[in-house]
């Protein structure tokens, strides 16, 4: 009998042993055993800590009756508490005035303020209008001679009863005053703050601080309203040499904990990290900091080591979602990847499993990936990263076998690392999600997202093998010249500038703390050789190879940062030899990937509206955004179309939105989907649209301009500037 038990054993282990190993594929890499899913630390729902139901984000109102910032309110949700307008009288929206003109270039990308009885615009990149709200008529203008003006957005404040609106003006921070326009003088110098950094977003005011995002170089900084001085600042990147990274998507505000929220975007250059090891800390990221002192409070990075550009460009939305009957504030930014984010307000720790998939390496030399990215589950997302073949257009047999042809020499798949002289086809360039980012219906816990399902093809290359075309040629040298003389020039202008004896390795901060215990502090006292002459035996891909992997008996040096390496090589490098490293490999094309008669290569529909269930995760209703009238007439009728304006939620149980390239606002149910009402403007709409009231009466407000993004990948669309008002018909 115990014969025939162990053999059973025997057999029963056998068999154990072969499911597992059939099943060990879809968990493990069969190279090297490593697992192909990785997983962050999310917040678990019992640590989240619950919010006073009557003092919950959503439920704090105040802010969703006016439309005093651009983005709606602190919490950058653009969401309206109003419902005049709504479902059963939408069909009643009627035009009451509009303003047009076609002389004007560039993209206005703020939504206008209502304030009083008036609305202050952007009506072009160095001009600043307030119009009357029953005409139209322009109250006053404001020019500046730095631009551009505003560019995504600006705040309306009342200081000392004095009706103030904070905008920026290339590197200034302007105060404007709302009933004059003009500059309000008292606040730091004649009315003018000058940063050291180029401004882009809109403020907020945490009492009597106006905070705001420097982009380039990223820093956030704080400034006494009273005073006119600088509270505090933070250049957000311990790593200060690193380039890229910039906080231009936005900044919120939670006034109850006193907590600023920023997104940042790639690091630099966008699709080569040759220069750039390790995880980019802080780039693509959402980054929480004390409103009091500036301080970090945490940081969580959605993509690592980005070679592919797809940075957060929407601002972070404050909102609470309920989790076992309790309300939870949280943080929720859409991506360009498709993903949607949601982040406990207090710790930064993701609400929904982060679930990370196995990436390949790159085979390019220096190139040192991440070996994990993102492949969330939940919430559900909205648009995707990479493409397929079962992605390949279908609106004729045509453009499929033309598309399928192109396929045959190009690179696509899962955060494929980018090959050399080979082209790169994926999504997310222009989202994905863009930088007009989500709308919440803070009573549903719903996001609205707007997104965009077009191909890009990326191309890497190394010069001295890649076989160009004549017009390749000349665009490529065209672009090195131009970089040669304008950029490095700068550059090395600035190394002669402080090329002394604080450079050599021996007075180096990083050779000091990591190096010099074995290769010594001079020539005499060291137990290894003197790395004076190393740029002549390695050059700086090599050197930064054997800093970070090891050589020989040297072990790889631990928990440097790219700016703690960057630095290093540079007492040993010159200019012109660190910048020879990123010669080796240059971006040759960066454009959408089109079939023959020019339309996306991919199915459409082009363009997406989605509805999201914070709650839950789930997708409660998509639906194509933007029509194709070439196609339409053609008899495809779901097209969508690439868009850039982003939607904005009521209570009204309305979801509009323009900015696709028929030039089209639109209104939507927000429960179903369903399009509800339509109206053609001037010029495609590129931002949000605004929803306020006044007199009882409540209006909807759209800017259009066109140019841009779009402009710029379609000549089609027409440049210019126009500023629509709607409200319900007597």
């Amino acid at each position: 009998m115990k014969k025939y038990f162990n053999k059973f054993n025997t057999i029963l282990v056998g068999l154990i042993s072969f499911f597992i190993i059939l099943a060990a594929p879809q968990f493990f890499n069969n190279q090297n055993l490593e697992p192909i899913y990785n997983f962050e630390n999310n917040a678990e729902y019992k640590y989240i800590k619950p919010t006073n139901n009557k003092n919950n984000i959503s439920k704090i109102s105040n802010d969703y009756f006016n439309w005093h910032r651009s983005y709606g309110d602190n919490g950058s949700s653009r969401y309206s508490l109003l419902d005049d307008i709504n479902r059963k009288n939408i069909n009643k929206l009627s035009l009451v005035w509009e303003i047009s003109s076609d002389k004007h270039e560039g993209q206005i990308q703020s939504t206008p303020l209502f304030i009083d009885n008036k609305i202050v615009s952007v009506s072009s990149l160095n001009t600043l209008s307030a119009h009357d709200i029953k005409t139209g008529s322009v109250l006053w203008r404001f020019t500046t001679n730095i631009g551009p003006i505003a560019q995504r957005g600006m705040t309306f404040h009342k200081f000392n009863d004095l009706p103030l609106i904070f905008l920026s003006s290339g590197s200034e921070l302007l105060a404007i005053n709302a009933d004059t326009g003009k500059l309000y003088k008292d606040f730091a110098n004649n009315g003018s703050y000058a940063s050291m950094s180029q401004l882009k977003t809109a403020p907020v005011i945490y009492e009597d601080l106006v905070i705001f995002a420097g982009v380039d170089p990223p820093a956030l900084y704080s400034v006494d309203i009273d005073s006119g001085e600088l509270f505090w600042k933070n250049t957000i990147h311990e790593d200060i040499l690193m380039k890229g990274g910039n906080p231009w998507g936005g900044i919120s505000l939670d006034k109850k904990r006193g907590l600023i929220f920023i997104t940042t975007g790639n690091p630099k250059p966008d699709f080569i990290g040759v220069g750039r090891p390790g995880q980019n800390l802080h780039s693509n990221s959402i980054i929480s900091f004390d409103a009091r002192n500036g301080n970090k409070v945490w940081s969580f990075q959605e993509i690592r080591h980005d070679i592919w550009d797809l940075d957060l460009a929407a601002p972070p939305v404050l909102t609470s979602i309920k989790i076992d009957k309790a309300y939870r504030d949280v943080v929720v930014v859409a991506s360009k990847s498709g993903n949607t984010i949601i982040l406990d307000i207090e710790n930064g720790k993701p609400v929904y499993e982060f679930r990370l998939k196995k990436v390949l390496n790159s085979n390019i030399f220096g190139e040192d990936l991440s070996e994990y990215q993102p492949d969330i589950q939940l919430p559900e997302p909205f648009a995707k990263q990479n493409f397929e073949l079962s992605d390949v257009t279908n609106i004729s047999e045509t453009s499929q076998k033309y598309v399928l042809s192109s396929l045959k020499n190009k690179n696509y798949g899962f955060f494929k690392p980018h090959q050399i002289n080979v082209s790169q086809i994926y999504y997310g360039i222009h989202g994905g999600a863009t930088w007009p980012g989500i709308s919440v219906d803070h009573k549903s816990q719903t996001m609205f997202v707007a997104s965009n399902h077009i191909p890009w093809d990326i191309k890497i290359i190394n010069p001295s093998s890649f076989q160009f075309t004549i017009k390749e040629r000349i665009t490529f040298y065209l672009k090195k010249i131009y970089y040669q003389f304008f950029i490095n020039e700068n550059n090395k202008q600035k190394e002669k500038s402080t090329n002394d004896k604080s450079l050599k390795y021996f007075n180096n901060s990083v050779y000091i703390k990591n190096c010099s215990s074995c290769h010594g502090l001079d020539s005499a006292n060291r137990i290894a050789p003197s790395l004076s002459g190393i740029a002549t035996k390695y050059d700086i891909n090599n050197f930064k190879d054997i800093i970070i992997n090891g050589y020989g008996g040297m072990s790889g040096i631990k928990g440097l940062s790219s700016h703690d390496i960057e630095n290093l090589g540079k007492a040993f490098y010159t200019f012109d030899e660190t910048s020879k490293a990123s010669d080796d490999y240059q971006l040759l094309s960066w454009t959408q990937f089109k079939d023959n008669a020019g339309y996306p290569a991919s199915k459409p529909p082009w363009g997406s509206l989605t509805a999201i269930d914070l709650n839950t995760g789930k997708i409660k209703w998509k639906v194509p955004l933007g029509e194709v009238k070439e196609l339409l007439d053609l008899g495809i009728q779901v097209t969508g179309s690439e868009n850039i304006g982003g939607p904005t939620a009521t209570a009204g149980k309305l979801v509009f939105i323009s900015g696709t390239k028929d030039s089209l606002l639109r209104a939507f149910d927000s429960n179903t989907g369903e399009e509800l009402w339509r109206h053609e403007l001037p010029y495609v709409g590129t931002a949000p649209p605004a929803v306020f009231k006044m007199d009882n009466k409540q209006y909807v407000l759209a800017i259009g301009s066109g140019g841009g993004k779009l402009s710029e990948f379609d000549n089609s669309v027409k440049k210019g500037y126009s500023i629509s008002l709607f409200s319900i018909s007597e």
